[in-house]
Order: structure tokens, then C-alpha cells, then sequence
């Protein structure tokens, strides 16, 4: 128990496991698990092209989901495009991220469910891995890693990957509220041999596990209403949690900004975007907000350069700095130019085929 918390966390899988039985499981949440649990066994046992598929199939209703949702409460998919590509956004691209945006989400489905498939053995079937090996060659033997991700790529696969390559990975996740179906995520998550904590009053036991000499994975493209930081965003300044920078202070390790994207059914590339340590200055808060924007920029990188891979649905840009004025057209103020009109006119593909 986190001192002065009363959060729980597990310190490996198996406790993980053993506190999700602990806890009482209505029936109801018992019937969506089964649910849940038959959907996860027949995206094993059908054929990848098939599952891929039927999560094609299926994101057309996604698509029409999205769109009634931005209808009726006014932010969404169309409104975070808006933000990032301002003037270079065409009615065209749109309709086509959008498109590619969903079936990306849906095939996600099968990416986990398959996860443990890639095992040690097949590793390298799977994953291009030469980024990876790059930022092993460069850490320090023993030495613990800050490894920060986003809602990019495939992002489960990003820790599996990570440990099955032979490295002591911790994994911060935000569990479900649904225990049961907690239980069957994180029994899934571990099956590469990650270890597992708990987002909330995870913040002891990560600077623990680094000081251990473990890798630490976080995903940190989120906003946050808690002491949040305002740094550039896609172009945009968005809430960032202070948390990588301030374990990277804490700690003095290096902090690497990786994702799992999808190049092709069934088959994945590992991206480092950059390794980085910072040098402390007599002013915190200007480490803080150096080291937070430079995560961003990395991170922002990764999502456009596979834009079709990114959670669009998400309030990244909810909440706005104090006394930012918003624009005629509704929209916070960019504070870098939008992206070029010539990668804006690559279509984005999800590249499963």
C-alpha cells in the first residue's frame, strides 16, 4: 500500500490476479467478462485476415458512432482534426482519416486478443525490432529506463514487446471498472512477462521499480485536470501531467519515447522517437516544462507520421491554459504552424492488407 494512500497496487502479475478474485463481481459484470472472454477466444482461433475483417466490417458502425456522438455534444474525432491540421484540413482527408481511424481502433481488438501468440521464439516474426536493439545498445547494463508511450500504434504491444526482447518491464494501466473484465485484460498483459501496476498511486512503486534498474512504461498523451502543465501539443498547447519529468528528476535516467505501430496484418514495428536525459538547472519548474515539451514534440512525431493510429476520439485538448481566448472559429490558438500541406495530402492507410 502506497504510503498515506489507501490504493492497492500489484507488485507482479500473479498478485494482480489474486486481488481482481478478491474482489466481488455482480452478475452482470460476470455475463460482459463471459462476453468479453468468448469474444477474445474466437478473435484467437479464426484466421488473422478474417479477424481483421470483421473489424473492418465493423467500423462503419464506428464511424457513424463518432460522427452522432460530435453531433450531439460537439467534440470528438472532427474537432481534435481541426485543432492539429487547422487550415490544411480537407473535407476529403478528413473523411479518409476518419475512415482508417476506425478500422485502426477495431483491429486493435484482434492485436490484443492475439498478443500472446508472439512469444520469444517468434519475436522477430512478428515485430521489427531494430529500434528496440538500438536503444538497448545504448542504456547503461543495470541501469533503469523511463519508457514513455502514448494511445499510439498498438500500445499494449509496446510492453510485451519490450519484455519478451529480455527486459525487466513494469506496465502502468488504468484498470476497468468491470473487476472481472480487469482480470482477463491484465491476465493478457502479462503473458509476455511484464509486470503490472495499477494507474492510480502508482507513483512509490514506479520511482522504486527504477530504481531497481527495471524499465518503466507509461502512456502520457492524456490531459490531466491535476496541477496540469501547458506545453506545445500537436501544435497546441495541452494539459500534460508532470509525472515523466518528475520521476526523470527524481531519478536522473534517461527517458525514451517509443510506440508499436501496425505495418502490415498481423505485423508490427517498434519506433524509438528519442532517448534523452536532462541536465538540472537551479530552476525546477523550467526542468519541468523542458523536459515535458520535448516528450510532447517526440510524441507528436509519432502520430504524424502515423496519423491513422492515434485515439482521435479523445478530450487531449478539454482543458485550455488560464486566459487563453479562443478563437472565432472555436478553437484554442496554435502555437506552432499546422502540419505541411504535403504530408497532409498522403492519404493515412492502416496498412493491414
Amino acid at each position: 500500500m502506497y504510503p498515506g494512500s489507501s490504493t492497492i497496487w500489484p507488485l507482479s502479475s500473479e498478485e494482480h490476479r489474486a486481488l481482481q478474485a478478491s474482489n466481488k463481481i455482480t452478475i452482470g459484470q460476470s455475463m460482459a467478462a463471459w462476453g468479453v472472454r468468448i469474444a477474445h477466444r474466437a478473435l484467437n482461433c479464426v484466421p488473422g485476415w478474417f479477424a481483421y475483417f470483421l473489424a473492418d466490417l465493423c467500423s462503419l458502425f464506428l464511424v457513424a458512432g463518432s460522427w452522432l456522438r460530435e453531433k450531439r455534444v460537439g467534440r470528438g474525432v472532427h474537432r481534435n482534426l481541426r485543432i492539429v491540421y487547422r487550415e490544411e484540413l480537407t473535407k476529403s482527408f478528413a473523411r479518409r482519416l476518419r475512415l482508417s481511424w476506425a478500422r485502426h481502433m477495431l483491429r486493435l481488438l484482434v492485436d490484443f486478443a492475439r498478443m500472446p501468440k508472439i512469444t520469444q521464439e517468434n519475436l522477430e516474426e512478428y515485430v521489427d525490432i531494430s529500434d528496440l536493439k538500438h536503444l538497448q545498445a545504448q542504456l547503461t547494463p543495470g541501469e533503469g529506463l523511463l519508457c514513455i508511450t502514448g494511445h499510439i500504434g498498438v500500445a499494449e504491444l509496446t510492453g510485451h514487446v519490450a519484455a519478451l526482447s529480455g527486459m525487466p518491464v513494469t506496465g502502468v494501466f488504468r484498470d476497468s471498472k468491470n473487476q472481472a473484465i480487469a482480470d482477463l485484460l491484465n491476465e493478457t498483459r502479462a503473458s509476455g512477462g511484464q509486470e503490472l501496476l495499477t494507474k492510480w498511486g502508482s507513483v512509490w512503486p514506479m520511482k522504486k521499480a527504477l530504481d531497481r534498474g527495471e524499465v518503466v512504461g507509461l502512456a502520457a498523451d492524456e490531459y490531466t485536470k491535476h496541477k496540469p502543465v501547458f506545453v506545445p501539443f500537436l501544435g497546441t498547447l495541452g494539459s500534460t501531467t508532470s509525472m515523466p519529468a518528475m520521476l526523470q528528476l527524481a531519478t536522473g535516467l534517461p527517458m525514451a519515447i517509443v510506440s508499436v505501430h501496425r505495418v502490415g496484418r498481423l505485423r508490427y514495428k517498434f519506433h524509438l522517437w528519442d532517448l534523452f536525459s536532462h541536465e538540472l538547472s537551479t530552476n525546477r519548474d523550467a526542468d519541468v516544462t523542458a523536459i515535458l515539451a520535448r516528450m510532447n514534440k517526440a510524441l507528436s512525431a509519432a502520430i504524424l507520421a502515423y496519423p491513422e493510429q492515434w485515439f482521435w476520439g479523445g478530450r487531449r485538448f478539454r482543458i485550455n491554459p488560464p486566459g487563453m481566448v479562443i478563437g472565432a472559429d472555436g478553437l484554442p490558438p496554435a502555437c506552432e504552424p499546422s502540419m505541411s500541406s504535403t504530408a497532409r495530402e498522403k492519404a493515412p492507410q492502416v496498412q493491414a492488407s
